[in-house]
């Protein structure tokens, strides 16, 4: 069961297989959706004097709530490739056990060849 899991981690990790593209296709509809949404309740506050809400107090705060809805979606959205596709990604952190003292070698190692201009 571990296994299948691993495995299908794996397949959203690299950006080449079906399923990576497919988490890429997903997450930029949803940050659409997203900047939609935000856009909307963003216009619908600046305009709320011109349509005449702006003294309705339930009308405005529901407004705000699709604005910051609108915005969380988006950034949820632009989080998910980010979560798999990272360095030291989702897949790593579930199927190996990292020690402390490794990842530091890695980062040393990774400051040395920047250092050195590689």
């Amino acid at each position: 069961m571990m296994s299948k899991v691993i495995n299908t981690i794996k397949e959203y990790s690299d950006e080449e297989s079906k399923r990576g593209k497919a988490l890429q296709k997903l997450s930029w509809e949803a940050c659409k959706i997203g900047i939609y949404v935000f856009s909307y309740g963003f216009l619908q506050v600046l305009l709320s004097d011109w349509i005449g809400i702006r003294d309705d107090k339930e009308v405005m705060l529901k407004l705000y709530y699709i604005m910051f809805s609108g915005g969380f979606l988006f950034y949820a959205a632009a989080m998910i490739p980010w979560v798999f596709h990272h360095k030291k990604n989702i897949f790593n952190l579930c199927s190996t056990t990292f020690k402390l003292s490794t990842i530091e070698k890695e980062v040393k190692e990774e400051i040395n060849q920047n250092n050195k201009g590689e």
